[in-house]
């Protein structure tokens, strides 16, 4: 029971962890008044760095987990977004729709890759 609770505070750590690049991506550009363009590119590469950043944290938490782990956080960080980020700001993309495939994107990518490249280099066959 312990290790269970254990592993899904770690799950929950990497979720926030991969949003806070883009809560503060979103709150600097709402305050500069950037356009939609800059918002956009700002928007998917801050989602990308979080995922990666993310995906480290839980490499070095939860070695050996497989391709399973990083999906599992990418699927609460996206949650965890829905619920606390998209939500909490104005945007003027064209829909709802757009923002969250670039959180999809963001985060189903960035989170493996960051996963993989971090249990890689704990690895001691890397």
């Amino acid at each position: 029971m312990q290790q269970e609770r254990s592993r899904l505070t770690v799950y929950l750590v990497g979720a926030a962890l991969a949003n806070i690049p883009f809560w503060i991506a979103t709150g600097i550009s709402a305050q500069a008044g950037v356009s939609e363009v800059v918002f956009t590119a700002l928007l998917l590469i801050s989602l990308l760095l979080g995922g990666f950043g993310g995906g480290q944290f839980l490499a070095s938490r939860v070695p050996g987990g497989g391709l399973s782990v990083p999906l599992r956080v990418a699927v609460v960080a996206t949650l965890i977004n829905i619920v606390f980020g998209i939500g909490t700001f104005e945007f003027q993309q064209e829909s709802y729709g757009f923002v969250m495939a670039l959180v999809l994107t963001g985060f189903f990518v960035g989170t493996p890759l960051g996963y993989r490249i971090g249990a890689r280099r704990q690895s001691p066959f890397a």
